[in-house]
């Protein structure tokens, strides 16, 4: 509606064809980076230069058509302001989601060179997933609802995180899961928040949020009853890196502590893991590791 509007604005005189065609090459090439997030099962929210962008190209088409000469004055700083914005929300986009469209970040492009990789599997799998983490040069992000931030607790615990580590967000309410993780209160509403869609929207909205190459989330019910008619012990766990999402559910079994014990160690293998499988390394262990704990259900990529 606004494309239209812009348009029927040049032959009135209003505005130049320059113009609109910057305005308007935004909306196409924003398009053109949601349709390829979408095929990656990401959603790119609009940033505050977008929403500030559509507000004063619509205030300025109004302007313009109500031809108030008192207001001309304004007229024109709405059309400086909304080309500015134009341009600056799309610098920011690009900017931000530059991943989407370049070799998919992470776990994309063509196949590269094997790595060499040491470290020690019999390590605490904190410190493996560090070390992996620091010997690729990747960088991580939580979103915890279940375990309420153990998982960022003990990666942190390991020195030299901080060049691996971006943000941990504890989302333990609904309203912070939409708030900080951008989950739909529609689905939260629909699927309950210990949910495989939840948990894969949290880690999407983690990885956005934060520009980490990897995000993990988890969410569950920790006990001692039921919620949202969800058993004690259910539990999801998603993996998101270049723009694919992995979700498994786990069903585990003990006291709260326990299991949200071994929901956090489970996500540290978890991502232990996918760090090998996706990144073509060839690791030389110092010596095994192994956890025999294995998913109920894998939600395909």
């Amino acid at each position: 509606m606004v494309c239209s509007a812009l348009i029927c604005l040049i032959p009135l005189g209003d505005l130049p064809a320059w113009y609109v065609v910057i305005l308007i090459g935004r909306e196409f090439v924003i398009s053109g980076f949601r349709l390829v997030a979408a095929d990656q099962n990401i959603v790119i929210a609009a940033s505050i230069f977008g929403k500030a962008k559509t507000v004063s190209q619509m205030l300025m088409i109004i302007l313009l058509l109500l031809r108030i000469p008192a207001l001309a004055f304004v007229n024109q700083i709405f059309v400086v302001l909304s080309l500015i914005l134009t341009i600056l929300s799309l610098l920011d986009y690009v900017y931000k989601n530059h991943k989407v469209i370049s070799e998919g970040g992470f776990l994309m492009g063509d196949k590269k060179e094997k790595k060499l990789l040491v470290y020690n599997s019999d390590a605490p799998i904190e410190e493996q997933v560090v070390s992996l983490l620091k010997g690729l040069k990747k960088t991580i992000t939580t979103a915890e609802s279940i375990t309420g931030g153990m998982i960022s607790a003990a990666i942190t615990s390991v020195e030299g995180a901080s060049e691996c580590f971006k943000v941990g967000y504890v989302s333990y309410s609904n309203k912070a899961k939409r708030k900080l993780l951008s989950v739909k209160k529609e689905l939260l509403r629909k699927e309950g928040a210990v949910s495989s869609s939840v948990a894969k929207e949290m880690a999407i909205g983690a990885m956005m949020e934060s520009e980490a190459d990897l995000a993990v989330a988890v969410t569950g019910n920790a006990g001692p009853t039921a919620l949202e008619d969800k058993e004690v012990g259910l539990v999801y766990i998603a993996v998101c890196a270049g723009g694919k999402t992995k979700v498994e559910e786990y069903h585990f079994t003990g006291n709260r502590k326990e299991i949200r014990e071994q929901c956090c160690n489970t996500a540290l293998v978890m991502i232990r893991n996918y760090l090998l499988e996706k990144n073509d390394l060839i690791c030389v262990f110092q010596s095994t590791y192994s956890l025999a704990i294995e998913p109920r259900i894998t939600f395909p990529i």
